[in-house]
């Protein structure tokens, strides 16, 4: 009787593959009599038993006294080589604690008995206030140059002439009439560039006298409007007498 090494099942000994799992039975199958390997664990069969853990607990203590005897060793030995501890010194950077004083209270009786009066290190607060001098950055005023006044050269209208560094009218002006420097009497006025007669109400001033431009013949309307002979002078206008004068030859 021969049986599957993989999966123990019994076969017959001219038979070359399993029947039951199919494998190869050649070169290695077992002879006849010999004990049937463990069978492979099946699909949904249960997991072998898992071994011990009491050995593996002890590994692993006597892996963990081994490393704490390492460093009991550096924090013992290190102070001795470099004179300096791997751990700071108690109270180091640590504010002193107040001091405590034991006082005795006594009553009445005679016996007391004891209170601690705990005395704090007092800060002393600076009562000298510094001034800091407070500087103010000086002001800049913007200051524009004063305009000066260039002498620039007098320019008159067309309809005036410059006299004596002023612009007059030489038709209406007493002092300049007609140019610059006539000027008229006190009993004449300029006219049209021409120095005048001051007339009386209801007469003209012609630059041959005063006369009533209404009736003078030789100034009919204006001056030197001359009527024709044997015209009369009426209200400014040469007309014919209303009887028939004479006209001289």
């Amino acid at each position: 009787m021969r049986f599957c090494p993989f999966c123990g099942a019994s076969i017959e000994p001219d038979v070359r593959f399993c029947t039951s799992c199919g494998a190869s039975l050649t070169p290695d199958i077992p002879a006849a009599g010999s004990p049937a390997p463990a069978p492979a664990p099946q699909a949904g069969s249960p997991a072998p038993a898992a071994a011990p853990a009491g050995k593996s607990m002890t590994g692993l203590i006597a892996v963990a006294g081994v490393v704490i005897l390492l460093v009991g060793i550096v924090l013992v030995g290190y102070p001795f080589i470099t004179g300096s501890s791997l751990i700071p010194s108690i109270g180091a950077g640590v504010t002193p604690a107040p001091t405590i004083t034991p006082v005795p209270v006594t009553s009445g009786s005679g016996t007391g008995s004891w209170v601690e009066v705990v005395t704090l290190d007092t800060t002393v607060i600076p009562t000298t206030i510094v001034t800091l001098p407070i500087t103010t950055p000086p002001k800049t005023v913007a200051t524009s140059p004063t305009p000066t006044l260039s002498n620039k050269p007098l320019i008159c209208p067309s309809d005036r002439v410059k006299c004596n560094g002023t612009c007059v009218d030489i038709i209406t002006d007493n002092n300049n009439c007609g140019g610059c420097g006539k000027a008229c009497a006190s009993t004449h006025f300029c006219l049209n560039g021409n120095c005048r007669v001051k007339c009386a109400s209801g007469q003209t001033s012609c630059p041959d006298g005063c006369f009533n431009l209404m009736t003078d013949a030789n100034h009919c309307g204006t001056c030197g409007n001359d009527c024709p002979a044997g015209l009369l002078c009426r209200d400014g206008q040469c007309y014919p007498p209303s009887t028939p004068m004479a006209v001289p030859i």
